[in-house]
């Protein structure tokens, strides 16, 4: 294979061999990955990626690992470096894949070689097409969005950009008993922000504030959910659509460098999107927005709908990242984000902030924990699947709770 690519195997691809298969190895081999691309080791990374991997010929995860490194380089304003993986350096191992992964590197490629257009319209249209499953369609259609923003916002990169006047304050969330390390976090992030310019929401105070600001209707759907991070997710929608401002997770440490763009970060719009996987989503870890966000209250009074309509969805399908994909994709098709900003995903955790692995995410307060736990329990052990689509509200009538529509209007 390394033959055929026209480059030859590199050690770090012999020596590492045991470690690069199913099972235990997937850490070594993000990790292997993950030092080529800081150092700048373009055959490393295609040696690895193009190794089998779990029956398949190439590591399609690794490809799209080094897309979202090429995407975050290039987006940084810091300009390219000898040795950093491009997507011609990618383009010899794309026909190894599967047809949905070629069509997506195939746009990514039209659209950086000067014909956007032709991008957009290719992912639009395959993003539509019946014979794509849900999920392919979801992922199609989040990264024909990402590109939307990243075309409006191509010169605007984190370090560039002038910062005007703060969309609101730093909004955070923990719901009780707040764990020592997550509290360290948060602390860092408030005196980043300032005392007044910063607002932490524990349970009881969430409930609150969407009793006031929405409907009491819309507080007890929030008390009624089934684990904090559910709640967590419509805490910072609802947050958002009133106050505006930059919703950061508390389990996040700041990067050093910062603050030299948080004032810039608070002032545009800005959605995280999840660029190192095929079904590409948007992240909702790291959100900045304006108050009264047209998106957000889709995104809140879908979030309200599904609690009621299907509680027993996959956590991140009720209020979550794929609820807010597909709400940006199926209601607003980009429209109504004129001015947002996308940012990749390796960006997000270069320049603005790494999730810390903290001692909660060994318990049930782990949402992915408790929802492996639940799926187990439901499914006799044999693991959850990729949620399906749930059918979304028309975009014409999204208020559907009385108490929703009376907030929304006395707002």
């Amino acid at each position: 294979m390394f033959r055929a690519l026209g480059r030859p195997a590199r050690r770090v691809a012999v020596r590492t061999a045991t470690y690069i298969a199913p099972g235990p190895g997937k850490q070594a081999r993000r990790w292997l990955f993950n030092r080529a691309a800081r150092r700048g080791d373009t055959q490393a990374m295609l040696d690895l990626l193009s190794t089998p991997y779990n029956d398949e010929p190439v590591d399609r995860f690794g490809l799209f690992r080094a897309v979202d490194f090429w995407l975050s380089e290039e987006r940084s304003g810091l300009g390219r470096r000898a040795g950093d993986v491009s997507l011609s350096d990618l383009a010899p191992l794309a026909p190894l894949f599967a047809h949905y992964d070629q069509q997506i590197f195939a746009a990514l490629s039209q659209f950086h070689g000067g014909d956007p257009e032709g991008a957009l319209s290719r992912l639009e249209a395959l993003s539509r097409d019946p014979e794509q499953s849900a999920q392919a369609r979801r992922g199609l259609g989040a990264w024909h969005l990402f590109l939307q923003l990243h075309r409006g916002r191509h010169a605007d990169p984190l370090t560039s950009a002038k910062p005007g006047e703060p969309l609101g304050p730093l909004i955070q969330f923990w719901d009780k008993d707040t764990p020592g390390d997550v509290q360290a976090e948060m602390d860092r992030w408030r005196a980043l922000a300032g005392d007044s310019s910063y607002r932490c929401f524990d349970d009881r105070s969430a409930k609150d504030f969407i009793a006031n600001a929405i409907g009491k209707r819309e507080a007890d759907i929030y008390a009624s959910a089934r684990h904090p991070a559910i709640k967590s997710d419509l805490l910072r929608l609802c947050a958002l659509h009133e106050l505006g401002g930059l919703y950061i997770d508390a389990d996040a440490r700041p990067q050093p460098g910062l603050r030299a763009i948080l004032a810039q970060l608070r002032a545009v719009p800005t959605l995280w999107f999840d660029t190192a996987i095929p079904e590409a989503k948007i992240i909702n870890g790291m959100i900045s927005a304006p108050a009264r966000a047209p998106f957000l209250r889709a995104a809140v009074e879908e979030g309200f709908r599904r609690l009621v309509d299907a509680p027993a969805l996959p956590l991140m399908a009720l209020a979550g990242p794929l609820m807010l994909t597909e709400i940006a994709i199926t209601h607003l098709n980009g429209s109504a984000l004129h001015g947002w900003r996308a940012v990749p995903n390796a960006l997000g955790q270069r320049q603005i902030f790494r999730q810390i692995e903290a001692n909660y995410k060994r318990d049930a307060r782990n949402w992915h924990l408790h929802e492996r736990r639940l799926d187990a329990s439901q499914q006799g052990g044999s693991g959850a699947a990729e949620p399906p689509s749930f059918p979304l509200s028309s975009p014409q009538n999204h208020t559907g709770h009385p108490g929703l529509a009376k907030g929304f209007e006395n707002g």
